[in-house]
């Protein structure tokens, strides 16, 4: 069960130029392991990705083909929780620490706030812990 915790902010993800490794049909998702890094320079070509913002993932803008320079590209990291996910919150009060079942309402990222609702229907906006998440 995820464990909702205190928000530690991560330092943002640097931009990186990238190749393609294997050809994409336009519009389908392109994630960071079906490219390798390469070194940019000057003449990086405009973005052929898009930010699909509801699954926070990259899709191609056209048909490319492998070995395809995609400048500078930034892959943001997945959904962490889904919505409906049971998770377990956890509030430390110096040596003391209570836990309560939740259930989350919305998708969230690490070290994101979401919203979460207890068995006794109250609604809490909690932060998600980076890196106590568990299977």
């Amino acid at each position: 069960m995820p464990v909702i915790a205190a928000m530690v902010l991560a330092a943002a993800l640097p931009a990186q130029c990238r190749v393609l490794l294997e050809p994409r049909h336009a519009a389908q998702e392109v994630r960071v392991d079906d490219t390798a890094p390469q070194p940019c320079n000057a003449r990086s070509p405009r973005p052929k990705l898009v930010f699909d913002a509801h699954k926070r993932i990259l899709r191609a803008r056209e048909a490319l083909a492998a070995g395809s320079d995609l400048g500078r590209v930034y892959f943001p990291p997945s959904f962490a929780v889904h919505a409906g996910d049971r998770l377990a919150l956890i509030a430390h009060v110096g040596y003391v620490a209570i836990t309560r079942n939740v259930v989350a309402l919305q998708d969230a990222v690490p070290g994101a706030s979401l919203f979460v609702r207890d068995r006794d229907g109250e609604i809490f906006v909690v932060p998600l812990a980076q890196e106590e998440r568990q299977p």
